[in-house]
């Protein structure tokens, strides 16, 4: 796991768990380079809280060349300009 630019973990206590919390440009977490091969079963989970005006993508794959620019994305949860919840599979 790779935690880029330093979002703020807020540490859990008996009532809730610890959470990061990401500024929404340019913090992220990121897993190890370990490649899945078309998984056909998975579950994503996230709870988040966007403010007005917030797109962009929450979570899902997304293969990166050796510069580290995304260039596949697939199974993916994201705002769109609307500001509407969006789901996003490629077959």
């Amino acid at each position: 796991m790779t935690l880029n630019n330093s979002p703020r973990f807020t540490p859990g206590n008996a009532t809730r768990t610890g959470y990061f919390q990401f500024d929404g440009s340019s913090q992220q977490w990121m897993t190890d380079t370990t490649q899945l091969t078309n998984p056909t079963a998975f579950t994503v989970a996230i709870w988040f809280r966007a403010n007005a005006g917030v797109t962009g993508k929450l979570i899902g794959l997304e293969q990166r060349d050796s510069g580290g620019v995304a260039r596949n994305y697939d199974r993916l949860l994201y705002i769109d300009q609307a500001g509407k919840l969006r789901a996003g599979m490629y077959d």
